[in-house]
């Protein structure tokens, strides 16, 4: 059986739940992820539960977007999913901002980047061109990424080394999370500019739209 004949027939399977109730236990997900982030420095544990979490989203979100193709999609149900997804976003980025093995100056430039990212690609759609979606850095590779940010720092944590610089005089410390946190940054602002050229390219193509 073809991965695609497997998407249909999951998505036959489970239409019968409204998308809706997945869209708002997505962010309750996201909320709960985002609350474990707080507290994941004083218990390593955590960041496994912030990792099985994240995986969990992943499937809510797919199942949800198969579901409303299988019912026939319907505006609503696509407004809703989207702005719950945002939310989900924001829930999950500020936890990582806020965390306190997160330098918050790099937490901040993290979540502005991954805002800016999904606005890029929305432009598409405002120029009539559709949405771009090109770039390494989409919300799963977003999640994938932040997957092995996590599990790096809760094994550095087990075997007590948490940070990746301890600098005791000028009173400096970086956690693996830092490191995660600009190699975030450094992807996303590379997928901001390829969906920058890539909006470009589409819209030059439109003979009726000049850039």
């Amino acid at each position: 059986m073809s991965f695609e004949n497997f998407k249909h027939g999951y998505a036959d399977n489970m239409k019968f739940i409204n998308p809706n109730i997945l869209s708002v236990l997505a962010l309750l997900v996201s909320l709960e992820t985002g609350y474990y982030f707080l507290y994941a420095n004083k218990t390593k544990s955590l960041y496994i539960s912030i990792v099985v979490l994240l995986l969990f989203r992943l499937v809510i979100n797919w199942t949800t977007k198969l579901i409303i193709e299988a019912r026939g999609s319907r505006v609503s149900h696509n407004v809703y999913y989207h702005i719950a997804d945002k939310y989900s976003e924001l829930f999950i980025w500020c936890g990582f901002m806020f965390s306190r093995l997160t330098n918050p100056i790099l937490g901040l430039f993290t979540l502005i980047s991954v805002v800016l990212t999904d606005v890029v690609g929305f432009l598409g759609k405002a120029a009539g061109v559709g949405c771009i979606k090109n770039g390494p850095m989409c919300k799963v590779g977003r999640t994938l990424l932040l997957i092995i940010i996590l599990l790096v720092e809760y094994f550095c944590m087990k075997h007590g080394k948490p940070y990746m610089i301890f600098d005791l005089e000028k009173g400096n410390i970086f956690s693996w999370q830092d490191l995660g946190a600009v190699f975030l940054i450094i992807l996303t602002q590379l997928t901001i500019f390829i969906r920058i050229l890539a909006l470009k390219k589409r819209v030059q193509s439109d003979e009726s739209k000049k850039w």
